[in-house]
């Protein structure tokens, strides 16, 4: 091998790191008080919110958190802003985290936060901060989908059954099967759905929070309680 091959490939292969190392770095990283980390790109700092871009989507929306629920920032700079102090009070900022907080309301199957009710893809870029919260989510609305979907089923049958069959024989028992699978996977819906806005509700507080999941496990049907 030549003097000359050698040092291009040094001299690649000292490009491909500079490039890795600009790739890694070129982020900024919010670390919450519950320990999540999020990677993005800070776009303003106020007395009460922070707001950011996701680094995986920079051209996307800018997401909004409560300043109170943030510990420090690392910068791509490799600078580190402290935020709040981790397990402080924060008594000027309860007012903003109860606005932030969301609530569950089963019987409208809504979501709101300062009584604004979200659709679903704005409850996940809320819950975006909170990995656990999220993943409880995304299970209740998985649950909230298939009662929704047995119902219209059934009970799109059953209308059928009561006009094909004025006697009133048949949907009954159609019935009976809508109440069937619809009510069981409708009640761990309203569950776990609820104990997502728990979870995120908690991690805004900076405080520690249990849950009793109910749904499926490796065994079957059972509860399981998270601290």
């Amino acid at each position: 091998m030549t003097k000359i091959n050698l040092l291009n490939r040094i001299s690649i292969l000292v490009i491909t790191l500079f490039v890795t190392s600009i790739s890694v770095y070129a982020q900024d990283i919010i670390t919450m008080q519950n320990g999540d980390e999020i990677r993005a790109k800070v776009t303003e700092i106020s007395s009460s919110e922070i707001r950011y871009r996701r680094f995986e989507n920079l051209e996307g929306p800018i997401i909004v958190i409560p300043r109170a629920g943030v510990f420090f920032i690392t910068y791509e700079s490799g600078t580190r802003e402290i935020i709040n102090e981790l397990g402080t009070a924060r008594t000027a900022s309860q007012s903003t985290e109860r606005t932030q907080e969301l609530h569950y309301n089963w019987f409208l199957g809504t979501v709101r936060q300062d009584g604004k009710a979200l659709r679903p893809n704005q409850v996940r870029e809320v819950m975006s901060t909170n990995s656990r919260a999220l993943q409880q989510y995304n299970t209740g609305m998985i649950f909230n989908t298939v009662s929704s979907v047995s119902a219209g089923v059934f009970f799109g049958f059953w209308a059928y059954c009561m006009l094909a069959n004025p006697d009133g024989s048949t949907p009954w028992i159609v019935t009976g099967c809508a109440f069937g699978v619809f009510l069981p996977t409708a009640i761990v819906s309203w569950s776990i759905i609820g104990n997502s806005t728990k979870t995120y509700n908690s991690g805004l507080r900076g405080v520690a929070s249990y849950q009793i999941d109910f749904g499926f496990t490796q065994t079957g049907v059972g509860l399981t309680m998270r601290f």
